[in-house]
This record gives C-alpha cells, sequence and structure tokens, in this order.
C-alpha cells in the first residue's frame, strides 16, 4: 500500500517503462531484510 499518489505513479510508470525488457514485480519483500522494496526488475536473458 502506497501512501503518496506520486508514489504510486512512480511504481505504475516504472512497471510499464521496464516490462518490454524484463521481469517486473512491484513491493516485494527481500528475504534476509526487514524492509521491503518498490520495484524489482530481472532482465530478460
Amino acid at each position: 500500500m502506497t501512501r503518496f499518489v506520486h508514489d504510486e505513479f512512480a511504481k505504475d510508470y516504472l512497471e510499464e517503462l521496464l516490462k518490454p525488457y524484463g521481469e517486473v514485480k512491484s513491493s516485494q519483500k527481500v528475504s534476509g531484510e526487514i524492509k521491503e522494496i518498490d520495484v524489482l526488475f530481472t532482465p530478460s536473458a
């Protein structure tokens, strides 16, 4: 859940921008960390 409108816009924008180049997941938890990342991008081969 995002707190600010611009935060939601940035996540959606990055997801659409990076989608043709690889896998994009928003709001993913990082294992080994107590933090959550906004956008996870994995480039395709």
